[in-house]
Parts: C-alpha cells; sequence; structure tokens
C-alpha cells in the first residue's frame, strides 16, 4: 500500500514538472548548465558511472554542451531531469562519434543527436523521459535536422523504437561511458 500511496504522491507532484528549454545564449545559462552538471554527477555517480570526462570537479559538464540545446525539469526547485540536444553536419562530430563509423549513408545531413537524458529514479515511470524525448524531437525539426542519431543503452531502447527510432548496429562499448553497452540509433524527420 505504501508503494502506491508514494506513486499517487509523485504523479501529484509530476503535474507540477517546470522544464526550461535553454542554450548557451541563455541569461541564466551558467546558473542552469551547473544545475544540470551536478544533476548528473549526482545521477551518475549513483550508478558508478565512469565520470572522466568531466571539465569540473563534482559536475558532469563536457564541452559539447556550450554547443547545445538543453532541457532541465524540476518539481518544486529540485531538478529531477535534464537532456541534451546537439545538431552536427556529420556523424564523426557527435559526442560518441566512433559508434557510428560506416553508417554515414543511414543519416541524412543536419544530424541532431539526443544525448545525455537522465531522470531521477523516484521519477521514472511517469512519463518525465518520453516528454523530453518528444521536446527533443520536436526541437530537431525546428532547427532543420533530417536525421536523429542517438546512442541508447539497452533499457530505453524499447520506448525510443515506440517513437519511431530504429537500432542500426549491433551494441558497442561507448567511448564517454564504457560500462554501458550502447545501441546505435537513428529516427528519420
Amino acid at each position: 500500500m505504501e508503494a502506491v500511496v508514494d506513486q499517487q504522491v509523485k504523479l501529484a507532484r509530476i503535474a507540477n514538472v517546470v522544464t526550461v528549454q535553454f542554450d548557451v545564449s541563455h541569461p541564466e545559462y551558467t546558473r542552469l548548465i551547473e544545475s544540470v552538471g551536478r544533476f548528473r554527477f549526482q545521477q551518475w555517480r549513483t550508478a558508478n558511472m565512469n565520470m572522466s570526462n568531466t571539465l569540473k570537479a563534482q559536475t558532469w559538464i563536457e564541452a559539447q554542451d556550450e554547443l547545445a540545446w538543453h532541457w532541465l525539469s524540476s518539481v518544486e526547485g529540485q531538478v529531477i531531469a535534464s537532456a541534451r540536444l546537439s545538431i552536427h553536419n556529420s556523424l564523426s562530430d557527435l559526442p560518441e562519434g566512433e559508434l557510428y563509423k560506416g553508417l554515414d549513408d543511414l543519416y541524412p545531413q543536419k544530424i541532431a543527436s539526443f544525448n545525455r537524458l537522465i531522470v531521477d529514479e523516484g521519477y521514472r515511470g511517469l512519463g518525465v523521459a518520453a516528454n523530453l524525448v518528444q521536446c527533443r524531437i520536436e526541437q530537431a525539426a525546428y532547427l532543420g535536422a533530417k536525421s536523429i542519431a542517438l546512442d541508447c543503452p539497452q533499457h530505453r531502447v524499447k520506448a525510443m523504437q515506440q517513437v519511431g527510432f530504429e537500432t542500426v548496429k549491433a551494441p558497442q562499448v561507448g567511448t564517454k561511458c564504457p560500462d554501458i553497452m550502447w545501441y546505435p540509433m537513428r529516427k528519420l524527420l
């Protein structure tokens, strides 16, 4: 019964989710990206992720962040999710470009890259990730992308297939998070 009550409380709180979309031109960029970086670090440290690629201690902020669009979702001021979208002219420019070697013909240019989606464990299964995926699909189309590249962990493959992504290659170890097998996926726009 306690789990049901917890779920009902989370569902009630999820109605109050505030999602901010921003890029480097946003006047609050520094504050927002640092919030995202701390959130990524906290979440991925709990999952024992390798965080050797970070630019700043106790955060997961990468050089790629300055070239990307971001989404930060919060409830009552507490960050519960974040995601990133970047636009590229070549698969080799992607954060995990090595995963896409030999696949250039499958991705018409401009290529949107979806990455760094993370949802607080207490808010998973409530549609937060689905909302961030949809926001990024819409923004990619608005920015003129013709395809979307996504390196996806196994537990997210089915959800991404449900919104039109397809697996294009067998899973591989990534360079930034080598403890995870990543499925290269695509969606044509």
